[in-house]
C-alpha cells in the first residue's frame, strides 16, 4: 500500500490489483481506503469450504426450478462487463425461506473461520454470470457486508473462473471453486474481483453477508479514520527520549561521585520475580552505579521466572551498547577477564559465590529503606522529609563507599526491588532530573526486539490508527481483589472505549472464552492475530516485551491491571513516548485507567465505574495527579507508574 503522507489519502491499489481496464475510479478509491483502514478479522482473508449438503441441494433445486425466471441484472451492469461486450449477468431472485436457510447454514462456518460471533445482514441471488462477463475490483458495504460467502450453485465453464481476493498488502489470492464449495472472505475490507473473462455458458452463485456483533463501522467513520491517521501510518516508531548512542561517549558521573584511579565495581544477583520486577531492580542498580561512580557488572545467565528453564541474561533483552554509552558497564565475562579471575567465575554459581566472599553488601531493602544523596540531603532540601514515609534512612558512606566491590545478593530480607524514583532522594534537583533521563535513555530494549514490536503495530488486525490496549493479568497473580469476571471488567471500562473499537488484549488467561463479553462489544485482537512474520519470529521469552511495547504504542487509551508491574511498565513507556516531541506517540493519553475499581473502595459509592472518563493525564480517581509519595499510602510504590518520572527529566 502507498500512503500519500502530505494529505493522508490512501488512493493506490496494490501490486496484485485487477488488470481490468476502465474500472470505476470511485470504487477503486473506496476499496483502497477500506482495505487500509478496516481491521482484518481473519488471518488469511479468504478460504474455501464445502457447502452444507442440505443447503447445496436446496440451491440447486431452486436454480433448476427458477432459472427460466432470471432477468438481466442491469442496475449494476458496469460491474460485470467490458465496454466492448455489454452482456449483463442474470439474477434469479430467491425466496425468503431459501435466504434464511443459506444464512442459517453458513453462519457456523463463518463464525468458526473468523472467530467472532456474527449477526446476519443479507442473502441474495442467484446471480448467473454469462460468457464474457467479468467482475470489476470493489469492496462490499462497510456497514453490513463484513464477513461473507460466495456459494457456487452450478457452473458450465470451459476453464476455471477464480475469484481474486486482494490481500491487505496488495498480493493476489485466486480461489477457483469446484461443485459444492464456497469462498469465505472479508468483503468489506478486501478488494475482490474476477479479472479474467468467463469462458463458458454460466456460473451461478449466491451471496450471504454477516457482520460481527460489535461492528460499528460506517462510511462516515472510515472518513474520520482517514482524517485522523498518524503521519507515517501504518508505521509507528517506538523511539523516545535520547534513543541514539551519543557520539561523545559515556555520560559523565554526577558531581561528588567517586573517581578512583582504579575501578570500583557494583554487582548484583538478578531478582527472583518476573521480568518487570527484574527490570525495576536493574534500574536501581544503574542509578546507584551512576551516583557512586562505580562500574556496573551485569550478572551471568540464569533462568528468569516465567520465561522457561533456559538461562537468560539481561543482554538478551536490553541494549547493552546504549547502556555502555552512558555508564561504565561490564558483562560477567568482561569482569572476569579484566580482574584475572578463573573462567568459571563467569558462570552463575561461581560468580555469586565469589561475590558473596569478596563483596560488601550493605543489607538495604529498596521497599523499606530510602537512600539520601548525599547524606545530608534532608537538611539541604527539607521538603524531602514527606517522601521518607516511615522508611529507614540510609546513606552511601563508610564501608559501602570504601569497598572495591559493592554487591547485592538476592535476599528476601534485603531485596533491591522497587522504584528507583522512590528509593533515591536527591538534594540536587538537577541530579534528580538527570537520573530520570539516564534511566529513560540507558535502560532500553534491544533494537531487534523494538523492530519486532514496530512491525507488530503494522498488523492489519490493528488497522485504523486508533486501537486501544488492555492488559488483564490473571494466572498466578496473588492479588485476589484484581480477579474479577470479564463481565465486571466490561461494566467498569465500557465508557472508556468506543463500541466496536479495536482493542489489543495482552493477557495470561488461557481460556479465550473468558473474554466473550468483551468480544461482543469490541474487536479484540490477541498476539496470535498479529502479522505472521511477527508471531513466527518472536521467541517465547520476548513475547511479553513485544506485547508491552504494543500496548505502549497504542494510539487509544491503555487500561491495565492494578498492582501489576507489567501494567506499570506500559504506563511508564507511554509516558516517555508521549513526551517525545515529534514522535509518533507524542501526546497519547497517559492517564491511569484500570480494569478494576480502586482496591481501597470502602462502600458502593466508591466502587463506581468510569462513568465520565476525564481528559488526558488525570483519571476519574485522581491517581495520575498524585505524586508517588502521596499515593503510596494506598498503593504500593511499585504498583503504578508516576508521572514525574517521565514529565520531569529536565530541571
Amino acid at each position: 500500500m502507498v500512503l500519500m503522507s502530505d494529505s493522508n489519502i490512501i488512493d493506490h491499489a496494490g501490486p496484485g490489483a485487477s488488470h481490468l481496464p476502465d474500472g470505476d475510479e470511485f470504487q477503486d478509491r473506496l476499496a483502497n481506503r477500506q482495505r487500509a483502514l478496516l481491521p482484518s478479522l481473519t488471518q488469511g482473508g479468504a478460504t474455501t469450504v464445502r457447502t452444507p449438503a442440505v443447503l447445496q441441494e436446496a440451491l440447486q433445486k431452486w436454480l433448476a426450478d427458477h432459472q427460466a425466471d432470471a432477468e438481466p441484472e442491469a442496475r449494476f451492469g458496469g460491474m460485470f462487463h467490458l465496454p466492448q461486450a455489454e452482456v449483463f449477468p442474470l439474477l434469479a431472485p430467491t425466496s425468503s425461506d431459501l435466504n434464511e436457510l443459506a444464512l442459517r447454514e453458513m453462519k457456523p462456518l463463518l463464525e468458526r473461520w473468523c472467530g467472532h460471533r456474527l449477526e446476519p445482514s443479507k442473502a441474495y441471488g442467484i446471480r448467473i454470470y454469462r460468457q464474457g462477463n467479468v467482475l470489476h475490483r470493489h469492496v462490499d458495504l462497510v456497514e453490513t457486508h463484513v464477513i461473507s460467502a460466495s456459494i457456487l450453485v452450478a457452473q458450465d465453464v470451459d476453464q476455471p473462473w477464480p475469484l481474486v481476493i486482494e490481500q491487505w498488502d496488495g498480493t493476489r489470492q485466486e480461489l477457483a471453486l469446484n461443485a459444492g464449495e464456497a469462498v469465505l472472505y472479508e468483503g468489506a475490507k478486501l478488494p475482490h474481483f474476477r479479472d479474467s473473462q468467463l469462458q463458458g455458458r454460466c456460473y451461478a452463485n449466491i451471496f450471504v453477508h454477516f457482520r460481527p456483533l460489535w461492528w460499528r463501522y460506517t462510511s462516515v467513520r472510515v472518513e474520520r479514520l482517514l482524517a485522523d491517521l498518524p503521519p507515517r501510518y501504518p508505521s509507528r516508531s517506538l523511539a523516545y527520549g535520547q534513543s541514539v548512542v551519543p557520539a561523545e561517549g559515556p555520560a559523565a558521573f554526577p558531581p561528588g561521585a567517586a573517581k578512583e584511579a582504579e575501578r570500583k565495581y557494583l554487582a548484583f544477583e538478578t531478582d527472583f520475580g518476573g521480568w518487570n520486577n527484574i527490570l525495576m531492580q536493574f534500574e536501581i542498580m544503574v542509578m546507584l552505579a551512576w551516583l557512586t561512580g562505580r562500574t556496573l557488572v551485569l550478572p551471568p545467565a540464569t533462568p528468569f521466572y516465567l520465561l522457561g528453564q533456559e538461562a537468560r541474561r539481561l543482554e538478551d533483552f536490553l541494549d547493552l551498547a546504549e547502556l555502555q554509552s552512558r555508564l561504565p558497564a561490564l558483562t560477567a565475562e568482561e569482569f572476569v577477564a579484566e580482574t584475572g579471575l578463573e573462567e568459571t567465575t563467569a558462570q552463575h554459581e561461581g560468580f555469586h559465590t565469589y561475590m558473596r566472599a569478596h563483596g560488601h553488601c550493605p543489607q538495604w531493602n529498596a521497599l523499606e529503606d530510602v537512600l539520601v544523596c548525599p547524606g545530608d540531603a534532608l537538611q539541604q532540601r527539607p521538603e524531602l522529609a514527606e517522601r521518607v514515609l516511615d522508611r529507614r534512612i540510609v546513606a552511601y558512606g563508610g564501608e559501602a563507599e570504601a569497598c572495591d566491590l559493592l554487591y547485592f545478593p538476592m535476599d528476601v530480607k534485603h531485596r533491591m526491588f522497587g522504584v528507583a524514583e522512590a528509593f533515591f532522594l536527591h538534594a540536587d534537583t538537577k541530579r534528580e532530573c538527570a537520573g530520570r533521563a539516564l534511566l529513560r535513555d540507558a535502560v532500553r530494549f534491544r533494537k531487534d526486539l523494538l523492530a519486532l514490536a514496530e512491525r507488530a503495530l503494522e498488523s492489519p488486525a490493528l488497522a485504523g490508527g486508533n486501537f486501544a490496549a488492555l492488559h488483564v493479568r490473571r494466572g498466578d497473580f496473588q492479588y485476589e481483589k484484581t480477579q474479577i469476571s470479564a463481565r465486571e471488567i466490561l461494566e467498569h471500562i465500557e465508557a472508556l472505549l468506543e463500541s466496536g473499537q479495536t482493542v489489543y488484549l495482552a493477557t495470561d488467561e488461557p481460556e479465550s472464552e473468558f473474554f466473550a463479553p468483551l468480544r461482543e462489544r469490541f474487536c479484540v485482537v490477541t498476539f496470535e492475530r498479529l502479522l505472521p512474520d511477527v508471531v513466527e519470529k518472536t521467541p517465547d521469552h520476548w513475547r511479553g516485551i513485544v506485547e508491552t511495547l504494543i500496548c505502549a504504542g497504542a494510539p487509544g487509551r491503555f487500561i491495565g491491571t492494578r498492582l501489576s508491574t507489567f501494567t506499570a511498565r506500559i504506563q511508564l513507556l507511554r509516558g516517555h513516548l508521549s513526551h517525545t516531541p515529534g514522535g509518533d506517540c507524542e501526546g497519547i493519553d497517559t492517564a491511569l485507567y484500570y480494569t478494576q475499581p480502586p482496591l481501597w473502595a470502602a462502600k458502593t459509592g466508591d466502587d463506581r465505574p468510569y462513568a465520565q472518563p476525564s481528559g488526558k493525564h488525570v483519571d476519574e480517581f485522581g491517581e495520575t495527579a498524585e505524586t508517588w509519595w502521596q499515593s503510596c499510602r494506598r498503593v504500593p510504590i511499585w504498583g503504578r507508574a508516576y508521572r514525574e518520572v517521565w514529565a520531569e527529566t529536565e530541571d
